[in-house]
Parts: C-alpha cells; structure tokens; sequence
C-alpha cells in the first residue's frame, strides 16, 4: 500500500509539472515610449500616401521567427508579437518617413484621412528576421507611383541587415525597428529622385 501511494505521488507531481503554463512573452516593434509624431494642420507640400505594405507569408502569424539555416526558419511559440505586423509596420515606417523629413505630408491609406494623394509608396517585405549568424535582415522591395502619371513609377530593392550586439528576442525587435528605420531612409532617399525627374 505504501509503494501505491509513493507511484501516485510521483505521478501527480509529474502532473503538476506538465500542467504548469508555458512563459509567453510579447513584443511590440512599435514603441509605446518613443515621442508620437504629432501632425498639425497639412503644410502645402507633396503628399506621399502608404497604400500597402505586404508581408511574406511567414511574418503573417504571431510567432517571431529565427532564420536557424540558410533555407530554415524556426518560429517561436513563446515569443510573439504583440501587434499583428501588417498593422505595425506601417504605423513604424510612418513615424520614421515623419522624423526624417519635412518634404512631403505622410499618411496611411485606410487609416488617415488623406486629403489628396500626390505619391503613393507600395511595400513588400520578403525577410524580417534575426538569424543564427547574430544579425537581422530585412529584403524586399517597394515602389513608388506618381498619381499625376500612373505610368510612370519606380521599385527598388532593398537588403539591410543590423548585428545583434546582445542575446535574446527583445534586443532582435530593437534592431528591426532600426530595419524599418533604414526601408525609410532609403524610401525617402528614391522619393528624392523620382520628385525631380
């Protein structure tokens, strides 16, 4: 009798064990803490609009990923995002085509409400993500369309990546922002060229 009750103590403290729940951590690549861009009234200047930002199927999901091989990627259970990236990324690149210049009024189609569209910025990323070899990556490609003229646009391509200076998913998502902060340096650096051609 006494062995039984030995067998059903250890099994209900192996039950206990497997019953407690998994640690799952949330990450915004937005930050709540960075200064809000404020807008005031629309200054007469060009308007450039976010139309779409579109995302490689694996980054539709809330796992981060990690990049474990060359054509391998591992998607954390435990490490999630806290804001579906379709929704963030824009509103990041937003704030930063706002920080970095005072050429053009910006605005998210669909969210703002835009009172005239001069040019409008269509964005694919293909990668976002740390990888094993202790960087980030970011590739993709994105194109910006005259409204004036349809025909006439341009994409460009873009690769970017940042080393990981410290372990663990929250300083990955620290360098992705710098990532996204790079696509609008660049956005803003082609924009530059295709107002004055």
């Amino acid at each position: 009798m006494k062995l039984n009750r030995t067998v059903l103590a250890i099994a209900l403290a192996l039950g206990a064990c497997a019953s407690e729940p998994t640690s799952i951590s949330y990450y915004m690549l937005t930050s709540p803490s960075s200064e809000p861009v404020t807008r005031q009234a629309a200054l007469p200047r060009p308007s450039l609009v976010i139309e779409e930002v579109e995302l490689a199927a694996y980054l539709r999901q809330s796992g981060i990923a990690l990049q474990t091989g060359s054509n391998k990627l591992q998607v954390s259970r435990q490490h999630l995002w806290a804001e579906n990236l379709e929704l963030a990324v824009p509103k990041l690149l937003l704030q930063e085509l706002q920080r970095q210049s005072d050429d053009f009024n910006f605005y998210i189609r669909n969210i703002d409400f835009v009172p005239q569209t001069d040019y409008r910025l269509r964005l694919h990323i293909d990668n976002l993500q740390a990888t094993e070899q202790g960087e980030v990556l970011s590739s993709g490609r994105y194109q910006l369309i005259a409204t004036a003229t349809p025909a006439a646009s341009q994409t460009t391509d873009f690769y970017f990546t940042e080393d990981l200076l410290d372990d663990g998913y929250e300083h990955a998502v620290e360098k992705m922002r710098v990532l996204i902060q790079d696509i609008a340096k660049d956005v803003l650096a082609s924009a530059s060229v295709f107002v004055t051609q």
